[in-house]
């Protein structure tokens, strides 16, 4: 039977394109070589038949025909062997045929095992893992110039709500210092590695790290569900949805493996996260290019619409 392709959602397009032309080739080659296979049997059948019409046969008559003969009989039994797997060959209820719709579950419960026992070990889904470098794909997103928008948009949306829900006069006063051309002015780099140094000090950013840890757990846990439906969407239609269970509450569990150990004092991941801080910390004190860069994204802030519009306000406000 020709395999179907179910589209997986909220996934790029270009993937899907992909397995839908993937799944078109397996359909052009399944029945090119049903075709020759019928196409095969259908001549050692017009051999037997033709022999059968020669009046005296010789030895090479003879020795074709039983070729022939082999080639048909072990044509319909290998084609009654691989239909008996998965229906009734020509819809007789036979014993023992239709085995995969019959046994279903019990395989499923068998390759599943075999899949959590082999290939979804701890080390392996802890390696694959490491290997997608989370950290360093969300820097480069971030250093994308169309990431500077988005992030100031969320900016633009969050801080006058958080502003008029302080109404702290420290708050108003510190805003007021730093409109305008001060802000542009100002250099942040000194200032935000004084505060990533006195975060690590005061081991704040620690506490920062478990929180950001234990909410992604929690969002983890949260979109099991949805996890456990992209993974069936994306697997195929052969593959039992008891495996493609087993699959996804392998990956949800890695990844909670992996959330906890990040979470470890002393563990290999925390220890690599202060000393990223204290990298940066340095960057920031030394680097020039990390200065200019810096200052670059800071003036590109304050250069949106809505930052200045806001600034305006609160000038406005402090006026009145």
């Amino acid at each position: 039977m020709p395999a179907v392709s179910s589209s997986p959602l909220s996934v790029p397009e270009q993937l899907t394109d992909a397995s839908a032309g993937d799944d078109q080739i397996a359909i052009r080659r399944q029945r090119r070589n049903r075709a020759f296979a019928n196409g095969l049997l259908g001549a050692m059948a017009g051999i037997v038949v033709g022999t059968h019409w020669v009046d005296d046969p010789g030895f090479a008559t003879l020795l074709l025909r039983a070729g022939a003969e082999a080639g048909v009989v072990g044509g319909l039994a290998d084609w009654f062997a691989v239909t008996a797997l998965f229906r009734h060959p020509l819809g007789v209820p036979i014993p023992h045929t239709a085995i995969i719709p019959n046994s279903r579950d019990r395989i499923a419960r068998t390759l599943g095992r075999f899949i959590e026992r082999h290939f979804l070990t701890a080390d392996v889904v802890l390696a694959k893992l490491r290997s997608i470098g989370v950290g360093h794909r969300f820097a480069t997103w971030v250093a994308l110039p169309s990431s500077a928008d988005a992030i100031a948009d969320t900016i633009v949306d969050a801080l006058p709500y958080l502003i008029r829900s302080a109404g702290s006069p420290d708050l108003l006063n510190f805003a007021h210092r730093t409109l305008g051309e001060q802000l542009r002015q100002a250099d942040f780099t000194p200032v935000l590695g004084r505060v990533l140094h006195a975060l690590t000090v005061s081991g704040e950013a620690d506490v920062v790290f478990d929180r950001a840890i234990q909410a992604a757990e929690k969002l983890l846990r949260e979109n099991s569900g949805q996890i456990e439906k992209l993974v069936q969407e994306r697997s195929r239609w052969w593959i039992p949805k008891a495996i493609d269970r087993r699959i996804a509450a392998a990956l949800i569990s890695g990844v909670i493996e992996v959330l906890h150990k990040l979470q470890e004092p002393e563990g290999d991941a925390r220890l690599k996260f202060r000393e990223a801080i204290l990298d940066l910390i340095h960057t920031l004190q030394t680097s020039p290019e990390q200065r200019e860069q810096i200052n670059a994204a800071k003036n590109r802030l304050l250069e949106h619409p809505g930052i200045q519009a806001w600034l305006g306000s609160i000038w406005a406000d402090l006026s009145e």
